[in-house]
């Protein structure tokens, strides 16, 4: 069974860096101010939800990757096509 690929792009136009952190992986990352950046989410085909949630805090942005968590396979962040480690969780 084919996966689904999900993507999310997000650009700071903030003037200074903010932080997102992606669940379910529970991982953070720091966005600099004008950087460009997508979310990534895979899930097996049966996923009925295929929708990120973006919840706004005061200090950090929370992104729920799509689906249901049985059909869960990754999620993960790229800049300019190149995957990103998380800057802590």
């Amino acid at each position: 069974m084919p996966n689904l690929h999900l993507r999310l792009p997000l650009q700071n136009e903030r003037a200074e860096p903010f932080k997102i952190l992606l669940e379910p992986l529970s991982e953070y990352f720091i966005v600099q101010a004008g950087q460009r950046v997508e979310v990534h989410a895979i899930c097996d085909d049966a996923t009925t939800n295929t929708t990120f949630t973006v919840a706004p805090n005061e200090s950090f942005l929370t992104i729920y990757a799509p689906g249901e968590i049985a059909g869960f396979v990754d999620c993960y962040m790229t800049r300019d096509g190149v995957r990103l480690a998380p800057d802590g969780n």
